[in-house]
């Protein structure tokens, strides 16, 4: 009986595909040649950017040979860990910010960064009253 069960509910992929692509349809799919790659993904992806420009996506499929370069020497990787009770973090005292303080420290931010300051939208005083 289970397996009449499971037979009926049969997962459509179909339509899990179609709602995951949102209505987007297909796009071009690029398979590059390993000459065509030799010079990286960089450079490859100039050469289609048209194309790809005109569907707004596409999708390139490296040749078999190639192997994404680690950036990362996992022999010299390390991190601190440290152990947090995570059933303590509620009774610990909350810090409530005020908008105030907040855009005090964010005006602060841009000055150090050389950015001109940030200015509220005349619209959105208005929805604060």
């Amino acid at each position: 009986r289970r397996r009449a069960m499971a037979a009926r509910r049969k997962f459509d992929r179909g339509g899990l595909r179609q709602h995951m692509l949102c209505g987007v349809g297909d796009v071009p799919v690029f398979e590059p040649s390993e000459e065509e790659f030799a010079a990286g993904p960089y450079a490859y992806l100039a050469t289609i950017r048209e194309e790809g420009a005109r569907y707004g996506l596409c999708r390139v499929r490296p040749p078999k040979s190639f192997r994404v370069p680690l950036a990362l020497s996992m022999k010299t990787l390390r991190f601190d860990t440290r152990s947090q009770p995570v059933n303590e973090l509620m009774k610990r005292e909350a810090y409530v910010q005020t908008e105030e303080e907040f855009m005090k420290e964010y005006e602060a931010f841009l000055e150090e960064k050389g950015v001109a300051r940030w200015r509220r939208p005349p619209a959105y005083e208005a929805f604060l009253e």
